[in-house]
C-alpha cells in the first residue's frame, strides 16, 4: 500500500487496512479516482514485486465498489505473488585471470543473506555489467559474459537440472527454470560464463609534437 501510494500521490495509503471495508482513514480532499492513472500504476506495481522476485507476479484488473456515500469509491487492485525467486547459488565459469572472489564482489549479490536474495533481472543484468567492464578495464576488450540459471534441486535429490536459455540467445524464461508454480520459493543458481578473449597491450605511447605548443 506505501508503494502504491507513492505511485498515485496518495500518502493515505500508507496506513495499510487489516481487514477488508472501507477506508476510514484521513481522506485527502483534492484526491480524485483517475481509471487511466491506476491502470497506468499496474505496471509499476508488478515492477516492484519483481524486483523482490516475485516474476510471475499478476496484478489487477482495478475494480472499483461504489460507497454508500456516493462521493467515494472503493478502488481495490488483486495481487496474485506467485513464487518468489532467490538467489540460492552463484557461481563462475571459464574464468582465468580474475578471481572468483573479485567476481563475487562486483556483483554485489550475495546468496547468504538473511531471508534470501531475492532474484531481480535489472540486478542480475547489473551485475553482468559491472563484470564486463571490470574486464574491459583490465584490458581483455573483447570480453563476453554471459548468465544462465538453473533450478537448484532439493537436499538428497540426485535430480540434475540442465541450464536454462542463455543472454545470448533470448531472455530468461522464469517458468522454464522455475517448474514448480506451487511452491512459495524457488532458488535459483545464477551461474556467469566468461569468455575472457585476448588481453589488449600498450606496447608503446608516441606522442608527436607540431612545433607550436610547449611540451
Amino acid at each position: 500500500p506505501a508503494a502504491l501510494g507513492e505511485l498515485l500521490g496518495d500518502r493515505t495509503l500508507r496506513r495499510p487496512r487489516s481487514r477488508p471495508g472501507a477506508d476510514t482513514s484521513a481522506v485527502d480532499p483534492a484526491r480524485v479516482y483517475l481509471p487511466r492513472a491506476y491502470r497506468a500504476a499496474l505496471d509499476a506495481v508488478s515492477d516492484l514485486y519483481r524486483a523482490q522476485g516475485y516474476q510471475n507476479v499478476r496484478v489487477g484488473p482495478v475494480k472499483v465498489i461504489e460507497e454508500k456515500d456516493p462521493r467515494f469509491l472503493q478502488v481495490e487492485i488483486p495481487v496474485v505473488q506467485g513464487v518468489q525467486w532467490r538467489v540460492g547459488a552463484l557461481g563462475f565459469a571459464h574464468i582465468e585471470s580474475v578471481s572468483a572472489d573479485e567476481l563475487r564482489r562486483l556483483t554485489r549479490l550475495d546468496p547468504a543473506e538473511q531471508g534470501g536474495q531475492s532474484l531481480s533481472f535489472d540486478r542480475v543484468e547489473a551485475a553482468r555489467r559491472r563484470i564486463e567492464s571490470y574486464y574491459k578495464n583490465q584490458g581483455f576488450l573483447f570480453v563476453t559474459v554471459q548468465e544462465e540459471l538453473r533450478q537448484m534441486p532439493e537436499r538428497g535429490s540426485l535430480a540434475s537440472w540442465g541450464y536454462e536459455t542463455r543472454s545470448d540467445e533470448a531472455p530468461l524464461d522464469v517458468r522454464a527454470v522455475c517448474a514448480r508454480a506451487e511452491s512459495e520459493v524457488c532458488d535459483v543458481e545464477l551461474r556467469y560464463a566468461v569468455q575472457e578473449g585476448p588481453r589488449v597491450v600498450a606496447r608503446e605511447v608516441i606522442v608527436r609534437h607540431d612545433g607550436k605548443t610547449r611540451q
